[in-house]
């Protein structure tokens, strides 16, 4: 990136954050005043950077005003111009003023204080102006490079770009700005005049001039350093002078303002206008930011290296020849240049082709091997499917078969329906459908749905079927999983017949077992009462009789402790013989057995048990009156250890054809302890509960949170059992 363009970059950051600042303020008057017409190629490179600075700003209203090509401002002139600001200007507020060329730091210098009195100046152009300023307005200088570093810099580029050069011609005109010019080359080019034969064309006319420089001899180089006036009064423009002889001479033509380009000049190291506007906006900016003129120092703009292609082909200057750095305008577009676009496109098109080809033939190759992985995978599934006993069936998010292992196949042959279709392609719901007689298959439909709809991820149902020469019992499990983000179902159907009889015969022992016990429980607390506490009573008569035939006080304490001990002993085995089995239940039935057993519940613990019986119960078998007094024990027994409840409630009720015990606490909840009380045996904790219920084809129903328990027990009543209980 050029120096140009990191100026406009911190003139960009600067007008950024002044931005914010000088938004609520008022607006800004920045009047330009130029040294000549407005159609100078200088002005319009100046005047349009400025004017693109200050476009950023909407507060800031950029004025100019320019002095026609006067080389020589006189009294006349001068007032005329003051009367004319004067006036244009009288009911506004100038804040800055730039002045841009020698006659217009001049015309500033003299009439600036009295024009715009107190409004800051920022200076554009010639350094000694600036360094006599004297009393006129503040003042901050933008300059252009010391000269003579200047002129030695272009004749350094001289001899390097042309490095057989042995003539050169400097050329200057007659008004005082020439002859400054002039005076600091010939100061300039002293170092080179052993290298060079230098030749000065100064204060010479026009057509001297032209006829000097027409026929030159080679290996020569001219350097033009200005010409506002010749030697015959006429004043000219710079680039005029220039467009006019440069076309016309026979050797390289370079000048030293970058605003000459483009007139036939080769160019070199040349002042950069556009360069010096961008730092005379950055001024600008700076004092409207409210900086003191005398806090900011003066600033010299250094010299870039700029050249004209037409004229390097012209002259046959090498490129190789010309320094880094150095901007090349002008040249002429090469046919790479004009079908850039064009041929871009097509290679990029032919590009594009070979790699879509190569991309397709990687993706043939690709996709030949996932179809040939995809094939060994699917057979492999098949194998391992295959090689399972159970029935396997594999179902996509719309309960469509697309995978069965040969047990399923097996199966479905066995069962004989011919128009039914249970292989791959066909539908599960479908084929369930064919079955709505069936409630199992209707289960598994509306199931199946579930799992579907995501409201499942699977389930287990068994079911009975009659098909066949006996009864079988099946176990269908469904489970869903993702594959690549898509639903699937695998379905395992297997026949549990056997596992079923061997539960049913297990059942079966386990309601042995329990009746065992019950009636073991029965002799026991009937041979308990009725025997060992009948026999302890003799002993305690046999004793009662000692003790008041005795004499010794000794002897009598001791009788009547055994006396005591007996009392204990007989009411820890009735306790015992009620606890194994409550003498009122065979005789009274259940309730009276529950208050009896409540109450002595109440009495060993400190739990606050109340017992409620909503409607007769009236007698039912022994078997379910035992086994709703086992529940009641068991609930209040775990209540007792574990839930940590002050108090409990039992509810005895009749719901229509089935007896409700229900038993709720305010404890801490359940928690594995109570159904693992005293091992877990069957005929303990809950397990026995359950076998108990089942056994009478009832159910146990229990409901814990962090608030309670609530242990429900609900059994069947069978009219026959229940009459004639009822009745005996």
């Amino acid at each position: 990136m050029t120096r140009t363009g990191f100026a406009i970059i911190r003139v960009c950051v600067l007008v950024g954050s002044l931005n914010a600042v000088w938004a609520a303020e008022s607006q800004k008057v920045v009047l330009a005043i130029y040294s000549s017409r407005n159609n100078l190629a200088g002005n319009v490179i100046v005047n349009d950077t400025i004017r693109t600075v200050f476009g950023a700003h909407a507060n800031i209203d950029y004025r100019t005003e320019y002095i026609n090509n006067a080389t020589t401002l006189s009294e006349s002139t001068l007032s005329a111009l003051s009367d004319f600001l004067r006036s244009k200007y009288a009911a506004e507020s100038v804040d800055v003023i730039m002045a841009i060329g020698t006659d217009a730091v001049r015309f500033v210098n003299e009439r600036g204080a009295e024009l715009f009195p107190g409004v800051p100046v920022v200076s554009w152009g010639s350094r000694d102006l600036v360094e006599r300023w004297g009393d006129g307005p503040p003042v901050v200088a933008v300059v252009e490079p010391e000269p003579v570093n200047h002129i030695q810099g272009q004749l350094n580029f001289i001899l390097r770009v042309q490095p057989d050069v042995r003539d050169v011609f400097v050329v200057a005109g007659a008004s005082e700005f020439d002859r400054q010019r002039e005076s600091a080359a010939r100061q300039a080019l002293q170092p080179f005049e052993n290298r060079v034969k230098l030749t000065y064309l100064a204060g010479l006319s026009i057509e001297d001039t032209e006829r000097r420089l027409s026929n030159l001899p080679a290996r020569t180089a001219i350097l033009f350093l200005s010409m506002n006036q010749d030697g015959a009064g006429k004043t000219f423009l710079p680039r005029d002078v220039l467009v006019k002889i440069a076309p016309s001479v026979n050797a390289p033509v370079y000048a030293l303002s970058a605003a000459q380009l483009g007139s036939g000049v080769v160019g070199g190291f040349l002042i950069d206008q556009e360069d010096m506007a961008q730092q005379a906006a950055d001024t600008v900016l700076r004092i409207l930011q409210g900086e003191k003129v005398t806090d900011i120092p003066l600033r010299e703009s250094s010299a870039i290296f700029k050249v004209d292609w037409r004229a390097l082909r012209r002259w046959n200057i090498g490129e190789n020849r010309l320094p880094a750095g150095t901007s090349i305008l002008f040249r002429e577009p090469t046919l790479w240049d004009i079908y850039k676009g064009r041929i871009i496109g097509v290679l990029s098109l032919c590009v594009l082709e070979a790699v879509l080809i190569f991309a397709l033939l990687i993706q043939q190759a690709r996709r030949k091997r996932a179809e040939e992985e995809a094939t060994r995978s699917r057979q492999l599934l098949q194998s391992s499917i295959d090689a399972l006993d159970t029935h396997v069936v594999l179902l996509d998010e719309h309960a469509n078969i697309i995978a069965v292992n040969e047990s399923w196949r097996h199966f479905a042959e066995s069962l004989g329906n011919a128009h039914i279709n249970y292989g791959v392609g066909n539908n599960y719901l479908q084929i369930l459908g064919s079955y709505s007689e069936c409630d199992a298959a209707v289960v598994i439909g509306k199931n199946v749905r579930d799992v579907m709809r995501g409201e499942s991820t699977g389930f287990c149902h068994s079911y009975q079927s009659s098909s066949g020469p006996s009864e079988s019992w099946f176990e269908l499990k469904v489970y869903s999983f993702l594959s690549q983000g898509v639903l699937r179902m695998a379905l395992t159907h297997q026949d549990i017949t056997e596992l079923k009889r061997a539960h049913d015969i297990q059942e079966q022992h386990n309601g042995q077992l329990l009746k065992a016990q019950d009636e073991e429980r029965r002799r026991i607390a009937r041979d308990l009462h009725e025997v060992t506490a009948q026999n302890i009573a003799m002993v305690k008569a046999e004793l009662s009789i000692a003790w008041a035939g005795s004499t010794g006080r000794r002897t009598a304490e001791q009788l009547r402790e055994g006396i005591l001990v007996c009392d204990q002993v007989i009411k820890e085995l009735r306790t015992l013989s009620y606890l194994l089995h409550p003498p009122f239940l065979d005789d009274a039935g259940l309730v009276p057995a529950l208050r009896w057993y409540v109450r002595g519940f109440v009495e060993s613990t400190t739990i606050d048990v109340e017992i409620l019986v909503t409607e007769d119960i009236g007698r039912l078998s022994i078997d379910t009156e035992t086994a709703l007094v086992r529940v009641v024990q068991e609930s209040l027994t775990n209540i007792h250890r574990h839930s940590g409840s002050r108090s409990a409630v039992v509810w005895l009720t009749k719901d229509k054809e089935e007896v409700v015990v229900r038993i709720q606490d305010d404890g801490c909840g359940m928690n594995e302890k109570a159904d693992t009380a005293a091992g877990g045996t069957p005929g303990v904790g809950i397990i026995g509960m359950r076998h108990r219920l089942r056994q009478l084809g009832g159910r146990l129903e229990i409901e814990s949170d962090s608030h309670g328990t609530t242990v429900t027990a609900r059994t069947p009543i069978s009219r026959e059992a229940y009459i004639a209980h009822s009745g005996s």
